[in-house]
């Protein structure tokens, strides 16, 4: 990996490398039946009012739509259906990763936090907070995978790795003004700050801001984006919001004038749905912006995430036996 180091006085991408974006595909029927086999395997009953019991309850349906891309157009609401689906693939890949491990009881608590509330992508324009639940869910299970003693604690979710611990801010961008994003993100500073973490990271995901209709193509007309150019509509929306701007705002306190010393990094993430091909592809990319000269646990944390990432989302889900 290209280790090039970006500071706030040189805030720029670096060259995206094969491991910033991971394609895989999904089996609808077997991720279905493990994530319900393991609810219920773990005490928790579904409710009929919940967003993901009413999305797992239409899955036939979103199995149709996807055949139906390329050859008509849909509407939006069939839209907003595929769109959740895309969140359930990830949710259920990270959990079912997560509880790979064995030691998964700090997990389950969260995950019934996240149950109840609407997924990530049907409805872009819904600014709900709660749906950083779900991002830190993923974030914490793709965590997991590298490092122990995971935790849901301050600034969201603590992880041990090379003796340090670390704490995660994990952040949700909704609004496409340059301010709220920078406020958003530098927010996410600020718990770390404040935490007993000894380094931290402000994960962000982007997804809110991508154009998921532009990967599916229902438009006859328009030609169909592919799995590999989320890497560069991400790197187009850090441009849009200006990360020269947020990164020096998430370095320094501009009203203090006081350094953040434990915030190390930002990753920048986003997750969308491809179907330029016979079988629906789910990808995610995720660009990191370091503030200072990465070296040890620093960037043994980074390569691990980018492993783990893969790791996590390549995993086939099995259907329980």
């Amino acid at each position: 990996m290209n280790n090039h180091i970006l500071s706030p006085g040189n805030a720029s991408m670096r060259d995206p490398s094969s491991n910033m974006v991971s394609e895989f595909t999904i089996d609808f029927d077997s991720s279905v039946a493990w994530i319900e086999w393991f609810l219920h395997n773990n005490g928790i009953d579904m409710q009929s009012t919940w967003p993901i019991t009413q999305l797992l309850s239409r899955r036939n349906e979103a199995k149709t739509l996807f055949k139906k891309l390329g050859s008509e157009s849909l509407e939006n609401e069939s839209l907003s259906l595929l769109c959740d689906t895309i969140s359930l693939g990830f949710i259920v890949k990270a959990v079912f990763a997560a509880s790979s491990r064995g030691d998964y009881e700090w997990l389950l608590p969260h995950l019934r936090k996240c149950l109840p509330v609407p997924l990530f992508f049907g409805n872009r324009t819904l600014s709900n907070t709660r749906h950083n639940l779900y991002w830190e869910l993923i974030c914490a299970s793709i965590f997991s995978v590298f490092c122990d003693n995971v935790r849901m604690e301050a600034p969201d979710f603590r992880a041990r790795f090379n003796t340090v611990d670390w704490g995660i801010a994990c952040k949700v961008l909704y609004s496409k003004n340059r301010d709220q994003q920078a406020k958003t993100i530098t927010d996410g500073a600020k718990q770390i700050e404040k935490s007993s973490a000894e380094y931290g990271v402000v994960m962000v995901d982007a997804s809110h801001l991508i154009k998921h209709e532009e990967y599916l193509s229902h438009k006859l007309e328009k030609p169909v984006k592919h799995a590999s150019d989320l890497i560069a509509d991400l790197r187009n929306t850090s441009r849009a919001m200006n990360i020269r701007h947020v990164i020096y705002h998430t370095v320094k306190d501009p009203i203090t004038g006081g350094r953040r010393d434990k915030t190390r990094s930002i990753f920048l993430s986003a997750q969308t749905i491809s179907t330029d091909r016979e079988i629906p592809v789910l990808a995610t990319a995720a660009i990191p912006y370091e503030f200072r000269p990465v070296i040890g646990p620093e960037l043994s944390l980074q390569n691990s995430y980018f492993e783990a990432m893969d790791r996590v989302f390549a995993t086939e889900v099995h259907g329980p036996k």
